[in-house]
């Protein structure tokens, strides 16, 4: 045999080794705990977009489960960028805009685990309901954006570390800083 061609099957069969190893060792989320991670990121959502719907809000408090919770920085993150749209909600009130209820659905796109690291892609799909609706209007206003949870994990509990807008050409409602 030529010694060119040994070499290139012995090349092929590390890489097919290498891709096998790399299969089995990098970690992935089983769907249960994709599912909890995603529960977390979700109530992140519907707590910045409920903000805008609500003149009595329950007292803000930091995310906490058994599986998963919000890092302390991040909830004081969050927290400001609340109060922010509630003085929106409150400049829109004066404008005779309100909101009745809100909705929040996170539809996975893409999750890449690395290491102790996870990142989740998705599109949120948020509703804001009109509390006055006019004829011939429609009762809610919608929109989607692609948006990005950084989930990391020192111990046993993954903790939601950040999250972001992955396009900002237009800043959905939810997001402080919108005109």
């Amino acid at each position: 045999m030529n010694k060119k061609f040994i070499w290139l099957i012995a090349i092929i069969i590390i890489l097919i080794s290498a891709g096998i190893y790399f299969a089995y060792v990098i970690p992935q989320l089983s769907d249960e705990q994709l599912v909890r991670l995603l529960a977390l990121a979700d109530a992140v959502m519907e707590r910045r977009t409920g903000a805008l719907v609500s003149p009595i809000s329950p007292p803000l408090m930091m995310l906490r489960h058994e599986w998963a919770l919000e890092s302390p920085e991040l909830f004081q993150r969050e927290r400001s960028l609340i109060a922010q749209l509630v003085e929106r909600r409150k400049e829109l009130y004066k404008q005779g805009e309100t909101y009745v209820r809100s909705e929040t659905r996170l539809v996975p796109v893409r999750v890449r685990v690395w290491q102790n690291t996870a990142t989740i892609v998705v599109l949120e799909q948020s509703k804001l309901y009109y509390a006055v609706v006019a004829p011939g209007q429609p009762e809610y206003m919608a929109w989607e954006a692609k948006r990005s949870f950084v989930f990391v994990r020192p111990g046993a509990v993954w903790e939601l570390i950040e999250h972001g807008l992955m396009e900002d050409k237009v800043l959905p409602p939810n997001e402080p800083g919108r005109n």
